[in-house]
């Protein structure tokens, strides 16, 4: 069933389930939230955030324990964050120097919005009194309180998002509902003064990103050539492009930017870090990309995006705020959520046609009244 671009509103859907409140008696110096591992889980996690900093005392702190990368996430975030302890490795056990910076922290409890038993194990060896998080993978026995959600449906609008699965464990700690207000990022450095300078980018009235890199797979990747028809549309009406992605993914930004000018399309992958992406997000007119960490990160920032859905599930990990719009057909056996086609087909994605997106972009230009322009093909 082909449908026109629609939105959905995260923070008007009913958090589930609810759970009896439980506040922490005994804070000590604060609370220390295990967040999760990558940039699109986290993302989803930062409005349970927002709220759980809501209730700490005023003499106290929240904390937060994230991979190495994804640090300068956490500190464009000083209003609701006030340490960071980073781990080398994402899926071994932490060393003895980073137990030892969370037991000096004094926390009097601890939050995990990832489901790893090896974390608790760590938190109780670093001495945090009180752990909480959802039961799974047989860790129940180690937390404080284990919550217990219901096995979710793909594809079910009733169920609930992500997002929401975090807040309904804040909210079970005693924390407010949230009511859709979003985080306030604070870079504590200009564009010009990266390692890399995207002032050039930031300052151009009529720049489009195009995010066409996903960690999870192949099968929820739109087409490399889609994007590239994308990014010549957008260059033939005055604009120009960057590719964002990582350093793995500079293969697929260069065949996005090949064959377009080369002062009007950028392939950015593997070059810009956390602070550049919100510079850069912040700055754009409008994003295209797939269902990922960046259009996360795109999304809670109240940037302007179009994402195809396909083998995933929009209900489950959709843009976090209604800013995106998401094309998806609804197919028979979507959402299947693998990493590749099983049919080897992708008869999920082949109605997201390139013009689809385009018509979508371009009503998009027409309602915010974006920068546009037609001029004639020069290349």
């Amino acid at each position: 069933m082909k449908t026109s671009g629609f939105t959905q509103d995260i923070s008007k859907a009913e958090v589930l389930p609810h759970f009896p409140v439980t506040v922490p008696q005994v804070w000590k110096n604060g609370i220390i939230v295990r967040m999760p591992n990558h940039l699109g889980d986290a993302v989803m996690a930062l409005p349970a955030l927002m709220q759980l900093k809501k209730i700490v005392p005023q003499n106290c702190g929240l904390f937060v324990i994230t991979p190495l990368y994804m640090r300068e996430l956490y500190e464009a975030l000083p209003d609701y964050v006030d340490g960071i302890i980073t781990l080398s490795k994402m899926h071994s056990f932490w060393s003895k120097e980073e137990l030892k910076q969370v037991h000096q922290l004094r926390c009097g409890a601890a939050v995990l919005f990832n489901h790893s038993p090896r974390d608790v194990m760590a938190l109780r060896l670093a001495g945090i009194p009180k752990i909480y998080g959802a039961a799974a993978r047989g860790r129940s026995i180690l937390l404080t309180r284990a919550l217990r959600f219901g096995k979710r449906v793909p594809g079910d609008p009733s169920g609930s998002h992500q997002t929401s699965r975090y807040l309904a464990i804040a909210e079970a700690l005693g924390a407010p509902p949230w009511d859709g207000t979003l985080p306030d990022f604070k870079v504590p450095v200009k564009p010009h003064e990266l390692d890399y300078d995207i002032s050039p980018f930031c300052s151009h009235s009529q720049l489009l990103l195009l995010c066409a890199g996903a960690a999870y797979g192949a099968a929820k990747r739109w087409p490399q050539e889609n994007f590239h028809a994308v990014a010549d549309f957008w260059i033939r009406h005055g604009g120009i492009v960057a590719v964002l992605g990582s350093k793995g993914e500079y293969d697929i930004g260069q065949a996005v930017v090949d064959g377009l000018p080369e002062n009007k399309c950028f392939n950015l992958c593997g070059k810009t870090g956390m602070f550049a992406l919100i510079h850069l997000f912040r700055s754009a007119c409008c994003t295209v990309g797939n269902d990922s960490g960046l259009m996360h990160l795109g999304a809670i920032l109240a940037t302007r995006g179009i994402v195809p859905f396909g083998p995933t599930d929009f209900t489950d990990t959709g843009p976090v705020t209604p800013y995106w719009r998401i094309i998806s057909d609804r197919v028979a056996c979507a959402p299947c959520l693998k990493h590749s086609c099983p049919l080897q087909n992708r008869i999920c994605m082949q109605g997201l046609t390139a013009s689809r997106m385009i018509r979508e972009l371009y009503a998009m230009v027409r309602e915010f009244h974006l920068p546009f322009r037609k001029e004639k093909k020069k290349y």
